[in-house]
């Protein structure tokens, strides 16, 4: 049996996991169905320390943490049904311009996604990848931005409601260029990984696909998937080195997988509830689950 290196609870149901510049850990506000862009100050008070156990913070540095949280800027905000099916936001640190990054979200109309600038400057639209009306692939599920190593090209991937997965190039925002039906169930997450030619998708059904993605020959391929023996994937992350994956379970598992042989190494189990999210950190490799009994669960996973 696997334990987590440390357990954290939160006073709400966690939906997400998001990296600052320390290992910090997101929020519960997914719950409530808004998207939050923040910025931390808290340059000298890393909560991964805490989280880790490695020293416990005094009092008047709580206090100074409760009032960042306070402090948060609800940049963009939105509500409705497609926040609370949604897979979190995506947010690529190189956006359109120097020094910007580029968040997408499902819009206004939940069959579509926004892209957001953020910059110092404040955060504005810059452009929205709007689904055909005759491809009838339902709300936007999931969606997950890349690039390519050695292009500028910024890609979107989007998970829809019918199991179908779309890519799009946002300097062609007018039709995505590669689409496949991955799974029979929405598409519930997307993981692409650090090369940016493969990646996992988990869905309501009981597989975890991985699939290649060719921008060349413009084709979205399944190479294999993986059968659950208890449906429902929350959500997928690929280790920095694209060596292994998790998964967030409904049935309140975070499983570990080989990306590339589709191997399972190992079953984690701490939650008391679905798991919402798993997220590995890219500097120590430890993985982080979120699960909706509002408790969160570090793990030392250090597999080839």
């Amino acid at each position: 049996m696997w334990s987590p290196s440390y357990g954290w609870l939160a006073d709400v149901a966690l939906k997400g996991l998001a990296i600052t510049g320390a290992f910090a850990l997101l929020i519960g506000t997914l719950c409530l169905g808004w998207y939050i862009v923040w910025q931390s100050n808290l340059r000298d008070l890393p909560i991964a320390q805490e989280l880790m156990g490695k020293r416990r913070q005094s009092q008047a540095q709580k206090d100074k943490i409760a009032e960042e949280i306070r402090e948060i800027k609800r940049v963009h905000r939105k509500k409705g049904p497609s926040l609370e099916v949604a897979r979190q936001a995506s947010l690529s640190r190189r956006g359109p311009d120097d020094g910007a990054k580029a968040l997408a979200i499902p819009g206004s109309n939940p069959a579509n996604i926004e892209l957001w600038k953020i910059s110092e400057q404040g955060i504005s639209r810059w452009t929205e990848l709007k689904q055909p009306v005759a491809a009838k692939n339902g709300m936007c599920m999931a969606v997950a931005m890349f690039r390519q190593p050695g292009s500028d090209a910024l890609y979107v991937a989007v998970g829809y409601e019918d199991g179908t997965l779309t890519i799009w190039d946002v300097a062609c925002p007018q039709h995505a260029i590669i689409s496949a039906r991955l799974h029979s169930e929405p598409i519930m997450t997307v993981a692409i990984d650090a090369h940016g030619k493969g990646g996992v998708s988990g869905s309501a059904d009981s597989k975890v696909v991985s699939f290649s993605i060719c921008m060349k020959s413009k084709q979205l391929r399944e190479e294999g998937h993986i059968e659950l023996a208890t449906p429902g994937v929350a959500a997928a992350a690929l280790r920095g080195d694209s060596r292994i994956f998790a998964t967030a379970g409904w049935d309140k598992k975070v499983r570990v997988f080989h990306y590339v042989k589709r191997k399972p190494l190992a079953v984690l189990q701490y939650h008391k509830a679905a798991v919402n999210d798993v997220l590995f950190d890219p500097r120590t490799q430890s993985l982080a689950s979120a699960s909706k009994d509002s408790s969160i669960a570090l793990w030392h996973v250090f597999m080839d």
